[in-house]
């Protein structure tokens, strides 16, 4: 009855052995071909349960088998038929492990849309809107809407707590307050509480925030809580990208050799103009002319060398380039930026830059030019530009210095710049003093003579000279 029960049942439940066999008998034959032979009716009990000679010629079973084997077929499958064992009470049977899966959903709808209208529509836009709202206030106030539930206070941790909210008649947590006698609509004096962080909130200010046309978050607050009551409302829940876009700085390239190689002080040599100035042309004369400053960077120590160049003429920078090698010696390359780079005085440095390859050419200097429009290559002397003009333009601003004054404030200023230190400080005591540009040009930092401090003194009132000291120590 038990191998009836395996050639009937699902070979998957069984065994790998018992398996096995069931389906290399059910190859070859057909379940309903196996019949049950009972007991007392089986001939093979005679020989294997032993018998005399005299039991064994009176065993009609023994010579002749069952009586129903005599029938026909039918008749002999309605003998031999029997109730199955429940497939359940077999042996060898594979143990079936089990498991419950519990799923907490919440709230599919929101992971499937990323715009609050799309919610929306004309027929039940209140009741959409409520829905969702009542959703999101279950996710996250879960302790309070049972406390309001049930008329108790809400937690002491609770975030809304100094709401002072109550359940609305459509099942919302709303902002409670003293405007109930207010005239006014019913969502302005209890407007609904959202969540912080939670996606209705966001999805309700970035619907609101394109309707304003991207306006700022004073703006989109006082809108949105003219309806809800965001949590930690002034916090910003929009990014606007069109008002501040956020750019990603490209991967510099390697730096030229002349900056990380070691060279003379000033032997490569980066140049740019910072201006313009105005400067009295004489004593009594009032009127002034325009006066620049050219940068002279050494791309190896990073000293600068200021100049002061009247006009923007080849002649008038070509004495200034030959003053500034007379005190720092000849560059073997200059590196400068393009026309392009000058705004305003292109026309004239057009001029100038069409004369500057045969006059250097003379003095065995190699001129590089920079792209146009790419004063990222000029970086090293731009930085220096800006320390330079940054301050100076604040400590002259509308003075009328003469070209001399002018050329010993520059030269002050310079001072100052090539005493910078190249390297962080060190807050501890016994450390060496700080690299500076000048250890390179003197060995040493370019302190100046002590002065009297003229911080204090009224700058309109002092000789020339010390009206230029002054300028020097307010810069």
């Amino acid at each position: 009855m038990i191998v009836l029960g395996w050639l009937n049942s699902h070979s998957s439940r069984l065994k790998t052995f018992v398996a096995n066999r069931v389906s290399q008998t059910l190859e070859i034959t057909r379940a309903k071909q196996w019949h049950h032979v009972p007991t007392n009716e089986n001939p093979a009990d005679v020989l294997s349960r032993g018998a005399t000679a005299q039991e064994l010629q009176e065993a009609d079973g023994w010579w002749f088998g069952p009586h129903w084997l005599s029938n026909d077929t039918e008749s002999r499958s309605k003998a031999t038929d029997l109730e199955q064992i429940p497939e359940e009470a077999l042996p060898e049977l594979r143990t079936m492990q089990l498991s419950l899966v519990v799923v907490q959903r919440k709230n599919v709808l929101l992971d499937k849309h990323s715009e609050w209208k799309k919610y929306l529509t004309v027929s039940d836009l209140k009741k959409a809107e409520q829905w969702l709202a009542r959703c999101a206030q279950k996710d996250e106030f879960v302790a309070e809407f049972k406390a309001l539930t049930i008329g108790k206070e809400l937690p002491n941790n609770s975030k809304i707590r100094g709401l002072y909210p109550f359940l609305s008649t459509d099942n919302l947590i709303v902002v409670g307050g003293r405007l109930h006698h207010a005239s006014l609509s019913d969502e302005q004096k209890h407007p609904i509480v959202l969540p912080f962080g939670h996606k209705v909130t966001q999805l309700i200010f970035i619907y609101y925030h394109e309707i304003l046309l991207h306006g700022g978050p004073q703006l989109l607050l006082s809108e949105v809580r003219l309806r809800f009551w965001p949590v930690k409302g002034r916090m910003r829940y929009v990014t606007c990208v069109r008002a501040k876009p956020k750019f990603q700085n490209p991967i510099m390239a390697t730096l030229p050799s002349t900056r990380v190689r070691p060279a003379r002080p000033f032997a490569t040599t980066g140049v740019d103009f910072a201006g313009p100035l105005d400067v009295r042309s004489g004593i009594r004369r009032v009127t002034s002319i325009k006066t620049w400053i050219a940068v002279f960077v050494c791309l190896a120590t990073r000293a600068i060398h200021l100049e002061p160049v009247v006009g923007l003429t080849s002649n008038a920078f070509f004495a200034a380039l030959r003053r500034f090698m007379a005190r720092r010696g000849k560059c073997s390359k200059i590196y400068s930026d393009n026309a392009t780079n000058f705004v305003g005085v292109q026309r004239e440095l057009s001029t100038y830059l069409r004369g500057v390859d045969a006059s250097v050419a003379k003095e065995g200097i190699d001129w590089h030019f920079n792209p146009p429009a790419a004063p990222h290559f000029g970086g090293i002397w731009e930085s220096a530009v800006k320390s330079a003009k940054h301050h100076l333009t604040r400590v002259v601003k509308d003075a009328r210095l003469t070209l001399e004054e002018l050329g010993t404030l520059l030269c002050q200023i310079e001072a100052c710049l090539n005493s910078r230190p190249l390297t962080p400080l060190s807050s501890h005591p016994l450390d060496l003093e700080p690299i500076t540009p000048a250890h390179f040009l003197i060995g040493g930092p370019l302190l100046l003579v002590p002065e009297t401090d003229l911080s204090n003194e009224n700058i309109s009132t002092l000789r020339k000279w010390r009206y230029v000291q002054a300028l020097m120590q307010t810069f």
